[in-house]
């Protein structure tokens, strides 16, 4: 019955859903924790979602990451979780202070 065969649209849902379930539920929670923190500190609405975007996107970041180093790609959950909880600013601090730390190395 070639009519009951998937076709191309349910393949790519399909494809879609897979990864979602591997590597989306990391950046979603690292989305909600940041955007609940955000609210809670009394943030700006907008900027509260967007600080939510970028940490969610930073996690999808740390996956990638994660396999080179051979470790686990679900430590991107607590990892995502965590950043959230710090914030953006502590994530950006963080990282500047990594950078000039090897800028000066060089120099």
């Amino acid at each position: 019955m070639p009519w009951k065969q998937p076709g191309p649209l349910l393949e790519l849902l399909r494809v879609v859903w897979e990864w979602l379930l591997t590597y989306g539920y990391a950046p979603a929670l690292a989305f909600a924790i940041a955007v609940i923190r955000g609210f809670v500190a009394g943030g700006r609405p907008m900027r509260t979602f967007l600080e939510g975007v970028m940490i969610g996107l930073i996690t999808l970041a740390l996956v990638p990451l994660l396999q080179y180093f051979d470790l686990p790609s679900d430590l991107s959950v607590f990892l995502g979780s965590m950043l959230a909880f710090m914030g953006v600013e502590w994530v950006r601090a963080r990282i500047d202070a990594v950078a000039r730390r090897y800028i000066d190395s060089i120099k």
